[in-house]
């Protein structure tokens, strides 16, 4: 016969097995993502302190290296299966795991509309295929002009607002020992820094089917003459240690990404008060109005296909993109020893960014006529011809036309092999 300490011990047994089948574990995300150090440290801070403390969905964060070898390892570890249930990623690298459908497609999801809507529309096209979204964006970084206002009132040169004006401008520039710089950070700047000129004229850079180039229209044609005169005719810089010749005035007008803000401020305090920002050059269109069309990059958050916790990874993504979490995020990074003024695809939330205010009118426009480039297969490649047609025309003194025409058709050649090679994937998601 049972005594009454057997029984007392059967009972709890009985009861922590109950508790085990009837209250569910706590819910756990991972998430794979860019912002370490400081901003990491913030990042994290109001994730605990909001998300995780009002949902009780954990949030284990990993930091990844800001390159190339990220989408390699995140390839392998959704191969391997142990990749994490939300991914940081450039919307380039989310476009070609969209089509590849190893990112969820968020506009399944109920109530992803709502998100999307708060997003500048032209920067959806950077994640977007067919009639999925992979991706939400989230940090942009587009291109704006800097100039030293106090250089070029001594000159007597107004502000270039076309990329012939611009042209001219270098020319008084040069006379006087300065130049000025147009530069993209990233892998095939070349094409990046000729793209806008093409968006400019109301043209694109692939066919409506996105099936092939249309760099060899007589708008992109034109655009990419224009372009590389900066260089030829102009005599633009290639090559310079922007943040010391900007501060010394050997280039007082250069277009640079939107995060140059930031660093400017913090490493040249003694210009503070002596540059300002515009949007980037633009193209006159034919209704008289100036098209100021510019290019970027972009961070977003992906979900991938592999994981079992997407209503927990949306749910986190949601709060991602909220205007409550952007303003804190933007407010604690600028209060933060680094000072970073940083910048999201939400014109609501830029207007509370940490930027004076005489300058946002300049941003929202240049958040407004952001555009990054399409989701098309074999685009990423396709971007190397160009390059080896500014290289062709600026260093081997080539002819433009003949050479942007040779790259349209090696593109061409790319995106149709590529597209054949995907047609498994992308047949799903048209």
């Amino acid at each position: 016969m049972l005594n009454k300490r057997t029984w007392g011990f059967l009972f709890l047994l009985i009861l922590i097995f109950t508790q085990m089948v009837l209250i569910p574990a706590a819910k756990e995300i991972t998430l794979w993502t860019f912002y370490g150090g400081v901003l990491g440290q913030v990042f994290t801070e109001i994730i605990k302190e909001d998300f995780v403390a009002k949902t009780g969905i954990n949030v284990i964060i990993r930091t990844v290296p800001e390159d190339d070898s990220h989408f390699n390892n995140f390839l392998l570890s959704y191969i391997g299966g142990n990749a994490p249930d939300v991914v940081e990623l450039y919307s380039h690298h989310a476009g070609e795991l969209g089509m590849r459908q190893t990112l969820t497609d968020l506009n399944s999801i109920k109530g992803s509309d709502a998100v999307f809507a708060k997003m500048a529309p032209a920067l959806l096209e950077s994640v977007k295929y067919g009639q999925g979204i992979f991706a939400v964006p989230s940090e942009v970084n587009w291109g704006q002009m800097y100039y030293r206002s106090d250089i070029l009132s001594d000159l007597g040169i107004e502000c270039p607002k076309t990329w012939g004006e611009l042209g001219q401008v270098n020319i008084k520039l040069r006379a006087n020992g300065k130049s000025s710089y147009y530069e993209f950070q990233g892998d095939n700047e070349d094409a990046y820094l000729y793209y806008p000129l093409v968006w400019q004229r109301g043209s694109d850079i692939y066919n409506e089917e996105k099936n092939a180039s249309n760099l060899a229209s007589s708008e992109a044609v034109a655009a990419f003459i224009e372009f590389t005169s900066l260089y030829t005719k102009y005599g633009l810089t290639q090559e310079t240690p922007i943040f010391t010749t900007f501060a010394s005035g050997e280039i007082p007008i250069c277009i640079l990404q939107n995060w140059y803000f930031s660093v400017i401020e913090r490493t040249a305090p003694q210009i503070n008060g002596k540059w300002s920002i515009s949007q980037c050059p633009g193209t006159l269109r034919p209704d008289g109005t100036l098209d100021h069309t510019n290019t970027g990059k972009l961070l977003v958050w992906g979900i991938p296909e592999s994981s079992k916790n997407k209503k927990e990874a949306w749910e986190f993504l949601t709060y991602l993109s909220s205007k409550e979490f952007l303003t804190k995020f933007m407010t604690r990074v600028y209060s933060s020893s680094e000072k970073w003024r940083l910048v999201f695809s939400s014109h609501e939330v830029l207007a509370q960014s940490p930027f004076p205010d005489e300058i946002k009118p300049i941003l929202d426009a240049c958040l407004k006529n952001c555009r990054l480039k399409a989701v098309v297969p074999g685009g990423y490649i396709a971007d190397r011809y160009v390059s080896f047609a500014y290289n062709k025309v600026v260093i081997g003194g080539e002819d433009p036309e003949k050479s942007i025409k040779q790259a349209a058709n090696e593109s061409t050649t790319e995106i149709r092999k590529k597209t054949k090679e995907f047609s498994r994937f992308l047949d799903k998601i048209k």
